[in-house]
């Protein structure tokens, strides 16, 4: 019965190492995915952070000083007026 089955135990180790191999270049295969996202997204943390924000702190804020500035000096004529007035002053302060 042995002979047999002689060449099958080196058949299932060849095998196993076969599949061990596998199992670890699929392992290193995940690590450099999970490595190249991760190099993604911190290329489009330094690309579009700042670079997408500062522009519209910039408007916003241009807008906030000739609105401040505008409000300062205009006076209202009715009560319509006033109302708006002090409607877009507070918006501007929210």
């Amino acid at each position: 019965a042995s002979e047999s089955f002689g060449s099958f135990g080196i058949e299932v180790a060849e095998f196993l190492r076969k599949e061990q191999l596998e199992v670890e270049r699929e392992r290193e295969l995940q690590q450099e995915r999970k490595q190249s996202m991760r190099d993604a997204i911190d290329k489009e943390r330094q690309t579009y952070g700042l670079g997408r924000i500062l522009p519209v702190f910039a408007f916003c804020g241009l807008l906030f000083s000739g609105l401040l500035v505008l409000f300062v000096f205009m006076e209202p004529h009715d009560w319509a007026s006033a109302l708006m007035l002090s409607l877009a002053v507070s918006m501007l302060f929210c």
